[in-house]
């Protein structure tokens, strides 16, 4: 199988190895090429044996391809064993099987999409920034994708909280002129206090 990926893949790790070389047997390989934009996984598929991988490190806005296609150049060893292979299956979010076309070479895309009703979440904050110009505090709020577009955001500057809506993956507020000193700034919603940043405004 080979598995071609798009975005950000600096961050991507071969995690699992169920059978990896060196440990079950040479048909068993697992390897990314130096871009980190193409994993191949070579697995032997023999007997009652199970075979397998996990990569982790998909963040913002990702997508993969994936295919069962010939890894090894040996024609007596098919993509995948019709007998010990019968289906290909992945998980949607809410846990029901999407079972998939099982056929040499077909790609099939895999990309995250936005369900309605998410909320934001700690784990999808990417940075919190905040400066004051001319006594007014100006906050940026960036997440890791754009899957919560349209959701809304609360982040309190000095002792007023200030409401506003994602738009793509970022989110803007302003505070009102006058601000002076240092100006505490806090994500609310979601309630995110390792994101607490100072504003030092000139007195």
């Amino acid at each position: 199988m080979r598995l071609t990926f798009t975005g950000n893949r600096q961050d991507l790790e071969n995690t699992i190895q169920d059978g990896p070389h060196g440990q079950e047997s040479e048909a068993e390989q697992y390897f990314f090429a130096e871009d980190r934009r193409e994993f191949t996984a070579q697995n032997g598929w023999q007997g009652c044996n199970t075979d397998g991988f996990g990569i982790s490190g998909l963040a913002g806005d990702w997508g993969v391809t994936a295919a069962f296609t010939d890894v090894d150049g040996d024609e007596a060893t098919p993509p995948f064993d019709p007998v010990g292979v019968t289906s290909w299956v992945v998980a949607s979010s809410d846990g029901s099987p999407v079972e998939l076309a099982l056929e040499a070479d077909r790609r099939v895309r895999l990309s995250p999409v936005r369900v309605g009703g998410c909320e934001v979440g700690c784990a999808d904050v990417a940075s919190l920034k905040a400066r004051c110009k001319s006594g007014e505090v100006k906050v940026k709020l960036r997440l890791v994708n754009a899957l919560f577009d349209g959701q809304r955001v609360r982040i309190r500057i000095g002792e007023t909280e200030h409401a506003t809506r994602v738009r793509g993956d970022r989110a803007k507020v302003r505070s009102d002129s006058g601000d002076s000193g240092r100006v505490p700034v806090s994500l609310v919603e979601p309630d995110c206090p390792e994101f607490d940043r100072t504003a030092r405004c000139r007195e």
